[in-house]
């Protein structure tokens, strides 16, 4: 996973605060912008383009399969002063 400056997309949601930017996918061509939502069921939004259904929501479990790592995930927040969304079972 490769951190970079963005978002990249339009996202109006006014629920969702922006958290960071990164590449994702073969070779690390794909952007995903990611935004902590106050909706606690979302919790963390990825969204891929500014197309409305262009997102997805994730739970830890999604992040590890994603390959996005929640640890460094959880180091932006807390760098940030937010605490994670990303709950431990």
């Amino acid at each position: 996973m490769k951190i970079i400056k963005g978002p990249h997309f339009q996202h109006d949601c006014a629920q969702c605060q922006y958290l960071f930017s990164v590449r994702v996918g073969w070779w690390k061509r794909k952007r995903a912008d990611f935004y902590q939502s106050e909706n606690a069921s979302d919790g963390v939004v990825i969204r891929f383009s500014s197309e409305p259904s262009d997102y997805t929501t994730m739970a830890e479990q999604a992040a590890i399969i994603l390959g996005v790592f929640v640890g460094e995930i959880r180091q932006i927040l807390k760098k940030k002063g937010m605490s994670s969304p990303l709950q431990t079972a």
